[in-house]
């Protein structure tokens, strides 16, 4: 991008008062964490001819993703060890421009946080080849918005999300380029609602007819998404699903 290029990201919260959680008995280490830690096993590779000594090194993949572990001492080609992995689980956050996600209920909420981006560069770069990176700025600051919301007290949503791109130009010519993206959001705690009941009330049994002797054999009754077939049975007075 030009000569010279230099990247800042940022993130915080903004000081405000907050209303207490919804509920007491959220379970707190069931959160997404910056620090995640799981133990694996691997088998020392035969490449290794005498004991090990603790400094050699070996490449594992787990989920993915390649990662560099050393070898405990004492051990040779074949014989078996554990270890552990730190990792992030900011793909657990959800992040949306929404103020409330389908079939998921806000428990906790927190103030105002914030993640930033600014990007510097010496003129040199085309206006097409700086809008495709407004895009990658966007993903930064996304993904420094996801941390800053996860520090702390561990929540799992941003939501009411909104991005906010500026550009200035400085020096004689306007040579020297400056590009800003901020991210904006409310960090929350969701929970996936429990015993959700039908959306619409009226399409249930109730609405059924009782005018057994005017009503055709089968009735359709309107559901949100299709239609339920009740059967009259007659002299029993009642309504049955119709099953073919």
């Amino acid at each position: 991008m030009g000569a010279s290029t230099s990247k800042i990201t940022t993130g915080g919260a903004l000081p405000s008062a907050t209303p207490p959680p919804a509920t007491t008995s959220l379970d707190r280490s069931t959160l997404p964490s910056l620090n995640k830690k799981k133990t694996y096993g691997a088998r020392v590779p035969d490449s290794v001819k005498d004991r090990t000594n603790g400094k050699q090194v070996m490449t594992v993949v787990v989920g993915g993703k390649k990662y560099s572990i050393k070898i405990p001492p004492n051990l040779k080609a074949g014989d078996e060890f554990t270890f552990d992995i730190v990792y992030k689980e900011t793909d657990k956050v959800y992040t949306s421009t929404l103020h409330a996600l389908p079939n998921m209920e806000i428990v906790q909420t927190g103030p105002m946080i914030f993640g930033s981006v600014s990007l510097s560069y010496r003129d040199g770069v085309s206006n097409e080849s700086m809008g495709g990176q407004v895009g990658k700025l966007m993903n930064c600051a996304q993904s420094k918005i996801i941390e800053v919301c996860m520090e702390k007290q561990q929540y799992n949503a941003v939501l009411g999300m909104n991005f906010n791109v500026t550009n200035d130009s400085s020096g004689e010519h306007g040579q020297f380029k400056t590009v800003i993206v901020t991210c904006c959001g409310t960090p929350c705690v969701v929970v996936e609602k429990k015993g959700l009941v039908e959306s619409n009330p009226t399409n249930s049994i109730s609405t059924i007819p009782t005018d057994y002797a005017t009503t055709p054999a089968l009735v359709a009754v309107a559901k949100p998404h299709a239609y339920t077939l009740w059967r009259n049975t007659g002299a029993s007075r009642s309504w049955s699903k119709y099953i073919e």
